[in-house]
């Protein structure tokens, strides 16, 4: 900018006349002080830097926010491991699959020497059974029969490696599944389930504070993605759904889980 001798007001620097009096700009008789930014551009220009500096930092400081938020592991994270024999059974006791009946003899023999024809033996009544499941248990039993044991699981930018159960006092239920999103960044996707069972079989799980690691996250979005995932890592194996369907009775108390499974 340069300053018009007559009138002192500002003008640019290939102008020929001032833009306010209308004086012919002479850039032989201006002083080297009077080329290139006033005053007022100065200190426009240092606050703008200012500013700029201001609002970078503050952006920073929300991006380190939201990744850390998302990147840092949330508290309670259990990694999977190959469950007890006592799990094991417990879980397997859940199924009531009833025992195996075999004919009883006088039966005929086929040509391979199996018998036929016998009476098969009255099957005797299953009993309802009490089982409690600790947080380590449940963590291993799911990840053993969702296949996540053996390496991770799904297609896409988003592959889900590990399910985390924990049992609270508040009578809910906080599933951890982590996952690696586009093949290298580490995401924990947290929501508690409130378990409500309206009947034999009938378990409804109610969506309650879900987060992308530390951070909230909308309900429905967050429990959507956990729902499905757990319904396509869980539809490769019938086991869990054998259990849901013979649920007599569901309590959750701070650390585990006890349940009634009947026919």
């Amino acid at each position: 900018m340069i300053n018009c001798p007559k009138c002192g007001a500002d003008n640019l620097l290939n102008a020929i006349f001032c833009r306010t009096c209308g004086e012919k700009l002479n850039l032989d008789e201006l002083k080297p002080t009077e080329v290139g930014p006033s005053e007022e551009d100065k200190k426009r220009l240092a606050q703008q830097k200012l500013m700029n500096q201001i609002g970078g930092g503050i952006i920073a400081v929300i991006l380190a926010v939201v990744l850390g938020g998302i990147l840092i592991p949330p508290g309670g994270k259990i990694k999977g491991a190959e469950p007890s024999p006592d799990a094991m059974a417990k879980f397997e006791a859940g199924k009531c699959k009833p025992p195996k009946v075999e004919a009883e003899e006088g039966g005929k023999k086929d040509k391979k020497g199996d018998k036929k024809g016998g009476k098969k033996k009255k099957e005797a009544p299953i009993p309802d059974v009490d089982l409690t499941f600790t947080n380590e248990e449940a963590t291993n039993i799911a990840n053993k029969t969702m296949g996540l044991l053996n390496g991770p699981s799904g297609e896409g930018n988003m592959v889900a490696n590990n399910v985390s159960v924990n049992f609270l006092a508040s009578g809910n239920v906080k599933i951890i599944l982590s996952c690696t999103a586009y093949k290298f960044a580490p995401v924990n996707y947290v929501i508690e389930w409130k378990p409500n069972l309206t009947g034999r079989g009938a378990l409804v799980l109610e969506d309650v504070n879900p987060k992308v690691g530390l951070l909230p996250m909308p309900v429905k979005q967050a429990a959507d993605f956990v729902k499905q995932q757990f319904a396509a890592m869980s539809g490769k194996c019938g086991e869990m759904g054998e259990v849901r369907k013979n649920l007599k009775s569901v309590k959750v108390e701070e650390g585990r889980l006890l349940i009634t499974c009947g026919k």
